[in-house]
């Protein structure tokens, strides 16, 4: 069996190392909030964004991830991100606890908010420090896919660079997609978000032109 190197890759008897290091720096005292945004902050490092300082250029790599100095403010999680293509790029998150329930908020110009119950994830009670975290790939793939990618898809575009993704896409390939899908999937793909649902529109009820052609 391989080791895990990725979050979503750690087991209930071996965590990514980048996690473990990264939890072994917590207070004796840390908390199941604690851990849970511990979690993040490699999750947030996988996908490129990092808490750094702006003179510190060790901080934008994965293997020198740190817990921040108050980053803790009564009980309110807090502090700014970088974007790995650009120190330009600074978003902030913010973690509200209420009860057993995290709050994420991710901002940069517009607010995204995800929602987790933090005890699905952790396990306070273990003895173990690999034993205290259980669906971690559960919880790595919806911070990813929820959160990091969309904001991650809009940095890059609107630095003008591809992203490797559908929504990254120009609009006319994603038209073209669109009329290539059988109808159930066509449906699916149109609930994901707004502007998918008007190009579902697009691509069933009017003709649009590109490049002079008619599709």
């Amino acid at each position: 069996m391989s080791h895990p190197y990725l979050v979503e890759e750690s087991s209930l008897v071996e965590l990514a190392p980048n996690l473990e290091r990264l939890v072994m720096s917590l207070d004796n005292n840390a908390n199941h909030h604690d851990y849970l945004v511990a979690v993040v902050i490699v999750v947030l490092a996988e996908t490129g964004f990092f808490i750094t300082p702006e003179d510190d250029q060790e901080g934008w790599r994965i293997s020198s991830l740190y817990i921040p100095r108050n980053w803790k403010s009564n009980g309110i999680y807090q502090f700014t991100l970088r974007y790995n293509i650009s120190r330009e790029i600074v978003c902030k998150l913010v973690g509200v606890p209420t009860g057993d329930t995290m709050i994420l908020n991710l901002c940069n110009g517009s607010t995204r908010c995800i929602v987790f119950q933090t005890l699905k994830y952790i396990n306070p009670h273990s003895s173990d420090i690999s034993g205290r975290f259980w669906n971690l790939k559960e919880f790595s793939f919806r911070l990813k896919n929820e959160l990091l990618t969309p904001l991650r898809v809009e940095l890059l575009t609107k630095f003008g660079l591809p992203s490797p993704s559908l929504h990254g896409l120009p609009e006319e390939l994603k038209i073209h997609i669109f009329r290539r899908l059988d109808p159930k999937s066509r449906r699916n793909l149109s609930l994901c978000c707004q502007q998918y649902s008007e190009i579902n529109l697009e691509s069933r009820g009017h003709s649009v032109r590109i490049h002079g052609r008619s599709w």
